[in-house]
């Protein structure tokens, strides 16, 4: 199982950064905000087989309850934000606050997959999953690198880049509940007996969408094209 692409990650956190009007004058503002947004997966450091992977990760690192205390762990790694040498430099608790919101930002993109985030921890193990994109998806992607690195001084298509962060993935799970529409007539009318289906976004997704589904005590699989 592969985690999120943490390059989307990164991205997210700089262009979120990169869009505010008023933010810390220093070279260190969008790098500490990629590192804020990505920092959740640092718990793979902490698994060492497989089984610890599935266990540790999109964990306690990626859970609301967790969220505070590991955004004030950031805000103190995020010095440069609030150093009072700083040229427009934010109170500390903005700084907090900051990194309270990547770390939220970095939840979301983890969720859309199909993996699922274990948000509710220490409380609960359940995983949400949207299964909207693809672990890797170039159309979400793309944009939030071609941002950072052509769109630094235009605020207003850098605010439509992350705007796309949340537009994107909300087409996806319109599209992932019309196939399941579509797969569950399909299946009706062919009068197959399947007791439970999902459907997945496959590699290069919203494009090509996989369908998981038990016939009798078979599992089946189908590729769609959208």
């Amino acid at each position: 199982i592969i985690p999120m692409d943490p390059v989307t990650h990164a991205a997210s956190g700089a262009v979120a950064m990169l869009v505010l009007p008023r933010r810390p004058l220093t070279r260190w503002a969008a790098p500490l905000a990629a590192l804020a947004a990505a920092s959740p997966d640092l718990d793979v450091l902490f698994a060492q087989t497989p089984l610890q992977f599935l266990l540790i990760h999109r964990g306690i690192s990626h859970s609301f309850a967790a969220m505070p205390v590991f955004g004030l762990l950031l805000a103190l790694c995020c010095r440069p934000l609030w150093n009072s040498a700083t040229p427009g430099r934010w109170s500390f608790p903005r700084a907090w606050l900051f990194c309270c919101a990547m770390l939220l930002l970095h939840i979301w993109l983890d969720v859309i997959t199909t993996y699922g985030t274990m948000v509710f921890l220490p409380f609960s193990h359940y995983r949400v999953r949207l299964n909207s994109v693809y672990i890797i998806d170039f159309l979400l992607t793309v944009p939030l690198l071609w941002a950072v690195w052509r769109l630094r001084a235009r605020r207003g298509l850098l605010l439509l880049t992350l705007v796309w962060i949340f537009v994107y993935p909300v087409l996806g799970i319109g599209l992932n509940a019309w196939h399941t529409l579509q797969s569950r007539e399909r299946f009706q009318h062919e009068g197959r007996a399947v007791s439970r289906l999902h459907v997945l976004p496959d590699a290069f997704a919203p494009f090509f969408w996989r369908v998981i589904f038990k016939e009798g005590d078979t599992v089946r699989a189908l590729s769609l094209a959208a």
